[in-house]
């Protein structure tokens, strides 16, 4: 009998649906063809679509030979060598290390004999996920090295292959230009070989050298650039095995086919493509895809995972700036690196290189700042990059301005049984009963890959009763939906498992993983092995980038649903509470029970309320409580929840996790165990009084002495002392910004504390003379300005953090230390260099009374950044300087008696930015351009300084020259082919030479301030930015390219000739025109100041003082954005209070509606006299006002001030005048239509397609009228 089961189910495998319909009765004669095959083979999607789209289900494919799969070689690594010059020496180290390392590396140790390389080596090459070609001198020489090279090079463009160029005692421009060695060889080879075989290997040899590689002459010594090579191999290794995963899935080759012909890769434009569909269905999946097979194509590349999370937690600048730090490989672990670069400097240095980028999960909860930000992708990024961006929205990708929006259909059926075989059975057989059962639930989950994956997982090694029970449950559901099919999933976990799956849901999510785990080892046994479960059956993953807990939002959305279904009509006897109406209900009634396990809330989208002393009273079980201020609106307060004046009565007993930011309270419960507290986090914390465990015990300021409590852990929080219970289980306590807090006890009792977190309390003054924890690793007292000695610190502290404190001396355990940040207030008598970890990476000694820098710096080889700025007594630096091979931000600032730099200094290849300003170095080193990476140098304030060794140092691109007086502009200067951001404000030049127009890559320049200038000639075309304020004797401007002209601002020029400041307003017309559209992605877009009375002409719209009303034609319907202008006067008020203009729009259109928006322009200058201010503002999503129906709008103009000022102060500033130009598109459909002044500009590209089609997860039917991935063949041009 089992053998004749075993027959029958292998002989399904053979029948098409017809056949299976005959077996189960009539219910499988309605369904799509289908074959099911034994190995579930990939097919062709029957969806409609203008573009070929099949699905990406998230299943691999046993047998799969797709284009799209990750290519898997034989070899990791395929060595292209010229035995002669390397093989006994750098080759065999090489190959040594990686062999060492576990990485499989092809060598051919054969003397090479013949003319034609061998097939075997051929195949070698092609078997190779990655090749190093080691060039050496001879290496051209040879015709089966150029060989091998050719061939290398079409395995990269048709495999993906990743190639790593190394440079051996040979310059890699005589590689690219085949000159010195390698031009005498090929010279050879023209002779005796075909012309077009000697230019193929030209074309390689420069395509190869063209690649991001490593040179032997900058890294140093050998055995170093040996490590530095297995590193980088490793690390490209390591990336293209997170993505081999993803090889083999169900249907993704037509999804790459599509998104790479919408990304035009051949290319030099920039190129954005949106990839849009409801949730679940792999949009995420299909980017790591295309992401994972054209990555080695870039310059560099990053993947940016969970948008819309990261923005919740850490707001928009962080998480930009973050990704330009990853994208440019500046990595740092601590965020104060991060914050000491500017977001202008990184992204300029994006412009220079071809970049991939993916945006995963972008919606519209984003802010406006992160908006503008993202949307910004055309002018960021240089020629070639590629960007994707995948939402559930498809307004968001068009508000983002992306070329191209891919529209991701349902699997269809065959493809979605396929998903579900593979998770539901692997590689067992199943019987005929459980291939019927499958068919049905195939149906429930409606194409949706994660619903699929996810039952299939659940029904994985279940008997056919088990099969029967669950589909007789979908069964029941009249119409089931994604989320009922994904209960499934949820049913099959065990309590423990379902129980932290909830946590997760309701709480965790995003949160770090070690951080998470260590709080819920709090409640539970074999956290990590729950976790790896969950993350087997797909129920939550791992971000890759920030080790955070994730999980797809239809699963979160399932949990909550869960959660609710507790207690429906009361939210109070739920076990988790996440939404604010639910947490307002419960603490402002006290309706919280026993059941209430967790409590987090977002105080900036709370409404306020006033909790009462009793309101967790009932919450006995209360595990996790979390009240914290969303980072994405900075501008919420803390205060929206209060407590009583004696605060609150009782916390549970069971905490684990504490975190209340603004923390209202003078104290906490006096009867709270903190015994279970893993975490406490009170930032801006208001407590006061005591914190006594079980006993009541009060304390007042003054009358009690901390030492006299040394029985106690203690925790001062300014007029009264917290006294607490033995804290065994506490990692964690941050009370940062305090202010109230003056003293802290010894933590010794808290063997598991891990961080201290203190920053910010300036009242505190007292701190432990010994730390002596064997867990803590960091210890933060930055802005602790009353803080005067650091305390000895023995243990395994990692990073400890001094900035903005008064400390004097430093101690002497240091030395274990890998990170140190050292902010000194000035006057203090810090005279020694402190004696640090050989490891550390950063050290910032500013403002301290260091005379010199010992020679043992040397063997700091792992620094990144040293900053010694504002050192007055500092007057040189070692030669031992220049054996720091890792440093890349050297700053010595206003360190006036630094004279020279060392010659050494040549020797740190790896700089890219030095700052100088404020010191007597008025000769830089005579061969400063060896420094091949220096892209900002800044030598302010230096007077007569020296700019000839500048020539040749093409790697430049900021210079800062503020205050260099006397000075003279060297012709040196305008060889500096890639500056783009050169600032010469506050000098005393007359002439400005006219060659700046070789600057060809010039976007800012500054001038401010240049008193004596009369003349700016003609600026290169790339310019977008020119500051010339306070110019007194400037005269005439030559003409800019409005096209690309962005800010100009030449406030107090009062010379400016009438003719001159007429001509740029008439100008602005034009500008703002053509600028609306190149610069549509800034808040103000254009914007020009200069001395004068009257507003331009063109202007049709212009009134008497502060207040604009415009009449709208019928005809108006869709704003494109639209220009101000005012002419105003400070009178008598100080020009540094003023911030700059707002523009307030109040409108009401036919059916009564008000719509309020506004508009703002910052002014870095404050003006004497009238000005005329003229700015253009994009109408961004938020801003949008719909005109159809509305017949006049009401402008206000008002001038806004950093600071309060005299009222009479401020009635002497008026604004006199104020005009108003609208822009719209009066035929949206067209490409090309006329604005109000007659110019004609172009529309933003806009996917085509029903514009009322949704966002989040509503259903994706047949019915849709097409594709919105359909764009004409010319976009790629």
């Amino acid at each position: 009998m089992a053998n004749e089961t075993r027959a029958k189910c292998l002989s399904i495998h053979s029948l098409g649906i017809s056949g299976l319909a005959g077996a189960f009765g009539q219910e499988g004669k309605h369904e799509p063809t289908l074959r099911i095959c034994h190995r579930f083979e990939t097919f062709r999607s029957t969806q409609p679509s203008k573009l070929q789209s099949s699905h990406a289900g998230d299943v691999a494919s046993s047998s799969s030979s797709s284009s799209s799969s990750i290519f898997q070689g034989k070899y990791d690594v395929f060595l292209s060598f010229r035995g002669e010059d390397t093989r006994n020496n750098f080759t065999s180290h090489l190959y040594t290390s990686l062999r060492r390392k576990q990485i499989q590396t092809f060598i051919d140790n054969n003397l090479r004999r013949g003319e034609e390389i061998s097939p075997s080596l051929l195949r070698a090459i092609e078997e190779s996920k990655l090749a190093i070609v080691i060039f050496s001198t001879n290496y051209a020489s040879s015709r089966w090295c150029l060989d091998e090279l050719v061939k290398i090079l079409q395995c990269k463009r048709m495999n993906g292959q990743v190639v790593i160029p190394v440079f051996y005692l040979v310059d890699p421009s005589d590689v690219r230009h085949q000159s010195g060695s390698f031009g005498e060889a090929l010279a050879r080879h023209e002779a005796t070989e075909n012309v077009d075989k000697v230019e193929r290997w030209r074309v390689a040899l420069q395509e190869a050298a063209n690649l991001s590689g490593w040179d032997s002459q900058v890294i140093r010594p050998e055995a170093e650039l040996v490590e530095k090579v297995v590193e980088d191999v490793w690390k490209k290794l390591n990336r293209m095995s997170e993505f081999r995963s993803l090889g083999g899935l169900i249907g993704i080759d037509s999804h790459v086919q599509n998104i790479e012909l919408l990304l035009c890769l051949e290319s030099t434009k920039v190129r954005s493509v949106g990839i849009w569909g409801m949730g679940g269905i792999g949009k995420t999946t299909i980017a790591e895809v295309v992401f994972s097979r054209i990555y080695s194509q870039f310059d560099g590349f990053h993947f940016l995972s969970n948008v819309r999370e990261e923005l919740k937690r850490h707001g928009a600048v962080a998480v930009w700036k973050r990704f330009l730090m990853d994208m440019l490989d500046e990595r740092s672990s601590n965020m104060g690196a991060l914050s000491s670069l500017r977001l202008d400097f990184m992204e300029q240095r994006l412009r220079y290189g071809k970049f991939l980028v993916v945006f995963d999960d972008v919606d519209d909860s984003m802010s406006i700042q992160f908006q503008e930000l993202l949307a910004r992708h055309h002018e960021i990024f240089g020629e070639g990059s590629k960007i994707i961006i995948t939402s559930r929205d498809r307004h968001v990708l068009k508000n983002l301005s992306v070329d191209d929006v891919y529209k991701v259909w349902e699997l269809s059926f065959d493809e979605a049984f396929q998903v579900f075989c593979f998770s539901a059975f692997k590689k067992t057989y199943p019987s005929v009963e459980v291939i019927k059962q499958s068919l049905k639930m195939v149906k429930y989950a409606k194409g949706n890959p994660l619903a699929l994956k996810l039952l299939g997982s659940a029904m994985f090694d279940r008997g056919e009763e088990e099969w029967n029970s669950v589909t007789s449950e979908l069964e029941k559901v009249s119409k089931p939906r994604i989320m009922d099919v994904l209960k499934v999933s949820y049913a099959g976990l065990s309590d423990a498992e379902q129980s932290i799956f909830l946590d997760i849901a309701c709480f965790f999510k995003g949160e770090n993983r070690d951080y998470a785990t260590k709080v819920l080892e709090g409640c539970y046994s074999c956290v990590s092995f729950i976790l790896s479960n969950l993350i087997d059956k797909s129920l939550v993953t791992i971000s890759r980038q920030n080790n955070s807990i994730m999980m797809h939002d239809l699963l979160q959305e399932m949990g909550w649903e869960i959660v609710r279904k507790e207690c429906i009509s009361n939210p109070g006897k739920r076990s988790r509470i996440w939404d604010p109406e639910d947490v307002y209900y419960v603490l402002t009634r006290k309706k919280g029970t026993e059941a209430i396990e967790s409590i987090i809330l977002d105080i900036s989208k709370a409404k306020e309320m006033h909790i009462e002393s009793d309101a967790f009273a009932s919450m006995e079980r209360l595990r996790f409580l979390k009240f914290w201020k969303s980072h994405s609106n900075p501008v919420s307060s803390t205060g929206n929840v209060q407590l009583p004046h004696d605060g609150l009565h009782f916390l549970s007993t069971e905490l684990r996790c504490l975190y209340w930011e603004g923390f209202p309270s003078k104290s906490l419960p006096s009867s709270f165990c903190a015994e279970n507290l893993v975490n406490l986090d009170l930032p801006e914390s208001e407590a006061q009084t005591h914190w006594t465990g079980a006993q009541v015990v009060i304390l007042t300021g003054g009358d009690l002495s901390f030492r006299s409590l040394c029985d106690y852990s203690l925790i001062d929080t300014g007029f009264f002392i917290f006294l607490q219970q033995r804290l065994v289980s506490l990692r964690r306590i941050n009370l940062m910004f305090s202010k109230y807090l003056t003293e802290i006890p010894d933590l010794s009792n808290a063997q598991m504390i891990e961080e201290i977190i203190l920053r910010g309390c300036e009242n505190l003054t007292s701190i432990p003379e010994r730390i002596e924890s064997k867990s803590l690793k960091v210890l933060d007292l930055s802005s602790c300005k009353s803080i005067k000695k650091c305390p000895e610190i023995l243990g395994v502290l990692e990073e400890l953090y001094l900035e903005g404190t008064g400390i004097e001396e430093l101690p002497q355990s240091l030395h274990k230390l890998k990170f140190l940040r050292l902010f000194l207030a000035k006057g203090l008598n810090i005279t020694k260099f402190p004696e640090v970890s050989n490891s550390i990476e950063d050290l910032r000694l500013s403002g301290t009374g260091i005379v010199e820098i010992p020679s043992s710096i040397e063997f700091l080889t792992r620094l990144v950044e040293l900053g010694l700025a504002d050192n007055k007594k500092l007057s040189s630096l070692p030669d031992s300087i220049g054996k720091l091979k890792s440093l890349k931000f050297l700053t010595l600032s206003d360190c006036p008696n630094l004279k020279r730099l060392p010659d050494s200094i040549l020797k740190l290849k790896s700089l890219t930015s030095l700052s100088l300003d404020g010191t007597a170095i008025k000769d830089l080193p005579r061969n400063i351009h060896k420094l091949g990476k220096l892209d900002e140098l800044d030598t302010s304030k230096i007077k007569g300084v020296n700019l000839l060794p500048l020539v040749g140092l093409r790697s430049l691109t900021s210079l800062y020259l503020r205050g260099c007086y006397p000075f003279e502009i060297p012709n040196a200067l305008w060889s500096l082919s890639s500056l783009t951001r050169l600032n010469l404000s506050d000098n005393d030049f007359e002439i400005l030479s006219a060659d700046i127009k070789c600057l060809s890559q010039l976007r800012y320049l500054y001038l401010k301030n240049c008193r004596r200038v009369r003349k700016l000639p003609e600026m290169p075309n790339s310019l977008y930015h020119l500051t010339a304020s306070n110019c007194e004797s400037l005269e005439t401007i030559s003409s800019v390219d409005s096209s690309t002209l962005n800010m100009l601002n030449l406030a107090n020029c009062f010379k400016l000739e009438q003719e001159t400041c007429h001509r740029i307003m008439e100008d602005a017309a034009l500008t703002v025109a053509i600028g609306r559209k190149k610069f549509s992605y800034m808040r103000t877009d254009v914007q020009i100041l200069l001395p004068r009375s009257e507003i331009p002409l063109w202007f049709g719209d212009q009134y008497i003082g502060s207040s604009a009303t415009v009449r709208l034609l019928e005809s108006c319907h869709h704003l494109k954005g639209m220009a101000f202008c005012i002419v105003f006067s400070l009178g008598e008020a100080p020009s540094s209070h003023l911030d700059g203009v707002r523009c307030v729009c109040l409108a009401k259109d036919t059916n009564g509606e008000e719509y309020i928006s506004a508009w703002y322009a910052d002014l870095y200058d404050s003006p004497r006299s009238d000005h005329v201010l003229l700015w253009y503002a994009c109408s961004t999503s938020r801003e949008k006002i719909s005109f159809s129906k509305i017949s006049a709008a009401s402008f206000e103009f008002y001038l806004e001030w950093n600071d309060k000022l005299n009222h009479k102060l401020i009635n002497d500033c008026q604004i006199k005048q104020c005009g108003v130009h609208l822009f719209f598109h009066d035929h949206p459909d067209e490409s090309c239509v006329e604005d109000g002044y007659g110019y004609e500009y172009y529309t933003d590209e806009e996917a085509s397609g029903n514009s009322d089609e949704g966002s989040d997860d509503q259903d994706q039917t047949d019915s849709e009228e097409e594709n919105p991935c359909d764009v004409p063949e010319s976009s790629c041009e």
